[in-house]
């Protein structure tokens, strides 16, 4: 599967984002061919997470907005964006 070492690194990620290491957590993210990920929800919530984390609210907007286009019920995309996570 073409998609496996990035499936790893996003693994990688959210261990790292769920540790509070939210910086490297974005190193590792952004490895990805994001591409290849624009219809992932899973990547797509991930890097979301991390934005926000963050505090980068523009990023983790885009991330969000693009997995409601994925997801148009997703629960965490549709929290954030109305203001209930920091």
């Amino acid at each position: 599967d073409e998609k496996k070492p990035d499936a790893i690194l996003d693994s990688k990620a959210w261990g790292l984002y769920r540790l509070g290491r939210f910086e490297e957590a974005l190193q590792t993210i952004l490895m990805i061919d994001q591409k290849g990920f624009d219809d992932d929800s899973e990547f797509l919530e991930h890097l979301g997470a991390i934005y926000a984390a963050l505090g980068n609210k523009a990023e983790a907007t885009k991330a969000y907005k693009k997995l409601l286009k994925v997801d148009p019920k997703h629960p965490a995309a549709l929290e954030y964006l109305k203001g209930k996570k920091k």
